[in-house]
């Protein structure tokens, strides 16, 4: 999306504001299933942006959804429930229930605790549910290998489930296709060692690769091109031994968003000059951070003129609220809008939204020539009260 037609967003809708655009989160997702094949299965991670829910692509075939909040975003956006993969650390009775109820695809499972929790539910319902156990990769998620060996090779222990294969994520932005390489191969190996020992048949792997996105890279799109294609081919060697799902959230949704705030003030103190904004890092981050040393792909919306030396710093009342310092901008005035670009995944819901009472930005969804209000701007003193 060029920087007039934000420019005119900001202008008709205001700021703070996200500006998500479908036909670039098409156009993402086109390019990772032409990368991973017929053979293999899109999964987006609703996590990274529940508002793309809207401007969900065909190439995308599964959903990952992990509280119950995000599945009631489901419901609301009139999500097929097959799609969904209903993941989550924590499940409890009810989330479990809930998720049957609306007819969720297939639930993972993140311990034996979990596993008896839907053993349950299904003999309850005089069903089998679908499921993937969860292998942990050192953290605090899944189960450790003894644990998945344990569940396969009792799974007749557990009539109310069907344990049709494995989940395994690590961890985000990985540049390293070497190491995704391992990971498949790691998962194979032990799927492989689950068929030998128990006669246990990994027929479906949902697998998270954790692919980098290039937040402030000179030629972000390409690199981040080069870092996919290079693991095509472990992707398809792991697709022609399994039902191969590959979930991403923020690979997919970065690209398509744009954080959009007005410069309120200017000002000159000892240490430099400021641009005073009307949102902050409250509202936006990069990397699940900001700032201070890297600068993010921003653009000066109106305005212009000679180049200057900024911190641009946001609203809240915290020396930390520093969106990045010392960068140079064509010369930036009262008015002016910031378009900080690369701002699709998480930052709208990921910042500390509640503190210093500010309001929440608005969301809007552009497509086409269109653009639609998702959200308004909504106070959010009535929580802190």
């Amino acid at each position: 999306m060029d920087n007039a037609r934000l420019l005119d967003i900001a202008n008709e809708f205001g700021t703070p504001s996200y500006v998500l655009d479908a036909e670039s989160f098409a156009e993402r997702c086109a390019l990772v299933d032409k990368a991973i094949g017929q053979d293999a299965k899109l999964c987006f991670c609703v996590k990274a942006g529940g508002f793309l829910l809207h401007c969900l692509p065909e190439t995308v075939k599964a959903l990952e959804v992990c509280s119950p909040g995000e599945l009631e975003l489901c419901k609301r956006a009139g999500i097929d429930p097959k799609m969904i993969v209903f993941s989550g650390l924590v499940k409890t009775e009810k989330s479990i229930s809930d998720a049957v109820d609306f007819g969720v695809g297939i639930l993972t499972v993140e311990s034996l605790g979990q596993l008896k929790l839907i053993n349950a539910e299904g003999l309850r319902r005089g069903q089998v549910l679908p499921v993937l156990l969860r292998l942990t990769a050192g953290d605090q998620f899944g189960m450790d290998e003894s644990e998945v060996r344990f569940a396969a090779e009792n799974r007749d222990r557990y009539p109310g489930v069907s344990m049709d294969g494995l989940h395994y994520f690590s961890g985000t932005q990985k540049n390293k296709p070497a190491k995704i390489e391992k990971e498949l191969a790691y998962v194979t190996e032990f799927a492989d060692g689950l068929s030998r020992d128990f006669g246990f048949e990994t027929k479906r792997l949902e697998f998270g690769p954790g692919l980098f996105s290039d937040y402030f890279g000179t030629d972000a799109d390409a690199s981040e091109a080069t870092v996919l294609e290079q693991c095509r081919e472990a992707i398809h060697r792991a697709a022609s031994r399994f039902e191969l799902t590959i979930e991403l959230g923020r690979f997919l949704a970065a690209s398509c968003g744009t954080y959009l705030t007005k410069v309120l003030e200017v000002k000159d103190n000892h240490s430099g000059r400021y641009a005073i904004i009307d949102g902050g890092t409250h509202q936006i981050n990069y990397d699940g951070q900001i700032l201070g040393l890297r600068v993010p792909p921003v653009s000066v919306l109106s305005g212009g003129g000679e180049t200057e030396q900024y911190t641009v710093c946001g609203s809240l009342c915290a020396i930390s609220d520093r969106l990045f310092q010392h960068a140079q901008l064509p010369g930036v005035k009262e008015g002016d809008i910031l378009a900080f670009h690369r701002a699709g995944a998480y930052g709208v819901t990921e910042g500390k939204a509640l503190f210093l009472s500010r309001e929440l930005p608005r969301v809007v969804l552009a497509k086409g020539g269109d653009s639609f209000l998702l959200r308004d701007f909504i106070p959010t003193d009535p929580f802190n009260a």
